[in-house]
């Protein structure tokens, strides 16, 4: 796995949660190139872990701004 392949984000996310990801991880490999660390699987690997994580904390994030909205 490439970081570039993970940056084409993957069906279950929504639009923007792909513009988001595409957003973290060209901005995380080229904070990596600049500090010249080399790209391999694992971690390809622990960039999606934190790109998964991250997004679903945004709609869990998301789901309980809704609870709590009184209507």
């Amino acid at each position: 796995m490439e970081l570039m392949m993970l940056a084409e984000g993957e069906a279950w996310m929504s639009d923007e949660e792909r513009r988001l990801n595409g957003q973290f991880v060209v901005g995380v490999r080229a904070l990596l190139d600049s500090r010249g660390v080399t790209e391999n699987p694992l971690l390809s690997l622990r960039v999606n872990d934190v790109v998964v994580s991250w997004l679903l904390v945004r709609r869990m994030e998301a789901r309980l701004g809704e609870e709590a909205d009184p209507e």
